[in-house]
């Protein structure tokens, strides 16, 4: 790749965010329902669980995504969604009861809906003021996807509960990333109807 210092250190940085959404996928997604049924839930209830969060998103994700662009704020609500994130998959320490982990998925769900769709508007705008490309920024994600699901399930085979400590620690991570990101991102004002 060619290009000033400022363009590849800004490739380097998106690409390292990207790279590490997908982490999560693979240290709490691949692995949650194995943790469910590792806890007694039944087929049903792993079902149940597993329902929640797409269905909080298609409340949530457009309302994150008013409030992110009303207020112009890309950077803070997706900080905001970080953060909680991180916080809401910790709550699976406590959890061993449907009930509990219904309210832990709904409070994970709650955020981590918002990181994606806003994450994923920041980079490409950014890749695009950059005149960088997005699918090799892309690329990160689905590298590190690939790696890191190896190496989950290798480790989280004998320590389960690592994944949440592990998940949490990668959304800190990606809110670190975004202190790099911060000085690149255009102010936004939505125009009120």
């Amino acid at each position: 790749m060619k290009g000033s210092k400022k363009t590849l250190r800004i490739f380097w940085t998106l690409f390292a965010f990207n790279a590490l959404f997908y982490v999560p996928g693979a240290t709490f997604g691949a692995y949650i329902g194995v943790y469910y049924r590792s806890k007694g839930m039944n087929v049903s209830q792993i079902g149940l669980l597993s329902a929640i969060g797409p269905l909080l998103a298609l409340i949530l994700q457009p309302l994150w995504g008013i409030l992110s662009d009303r207020r112009g704020r890309h950077m803070a609500v997706l900080r905001l969604a970080l953060a909680g994130s991180a916080a809401g998959v910790l709550c699976y320490y406590r959890a061993d009861t449907f009930l509990l982990f219904a309210a832990c998925v709904s409070v994970y769900s709650f955020f981590n809906c918002a990181v994606g769709p806003i994450g994923d508007s920041i980079v490409v705008d950014m890749a695009l003021e950059n005149g960088l490309q997005f699918s090799s920024i892309r690329l990160g994600g689905t590298l590190a996807y690939a790696a890191t699901v190896v190496f989950a399930g290798m480790y989280l085979k004998t320590n389960p509960t690592a994944s949440f400590g592990i998940t949490a620690a990668v959304w800190c991570i990606m809110l670190l990333v975004t202190l790099f990101m911060n000085k690149e991102v255009r102010k936004y004002k939505c125009k009120k109807r």
